[in-house]
């Protein structure tokens, strides 16, 4: 039997996310900005996600993959995914499985010393 498995991404369509940069004065080489997110772009699965009122949700990518190939009248695929507080262009619905999104993201307090 084969060995199958699920991609499965995660998002938040609002809050904050934890940027890095270098930064040589820090214990590991890098610093953790707490960056608020901008509203979702169009066209990415955070606005999917936000305008259809999901919150806490688990979408099944397989289904929304099936029904956007098979209909002309269905909704815009969505062409990319936020990577920390920018975006990444990607087919979202061949690279994921499924998604899990969240309506708020927060940042740790102090993520160094955890």
């Amino acid at each position: 039997m084969a060995l199958q498995c699920l991609a499965l991404g995660l998002t938040s369509t609002t809050g904050h996310t934890a940027e890095t940069r270098r930064d040589e004065n820090t214990r590991f080489g890098i610093a953790v900005d707490n960056t608020a997110l901008e509203p979702p772009m169009p066209g990415s699965i955070e606005a999917v996600s936000a305008n259809a009122g999901l919150g806490l949700s688990i979408a099944d990518l397989h289904r929304a993959r099936t029904e956007a190939r098979g209909s002309a009248d269905s909704a815009p695929v969505p062409d990319r995914i936020r990577m920390r507080s920018a975006y990444l262009h990607t087919p979202v619905l061949d690279a994921f499985g499924g998604i899990h999104s969240t309506p708020v993201s927060t940042v740790a307090e102090d993520p160094e010393n955890m």
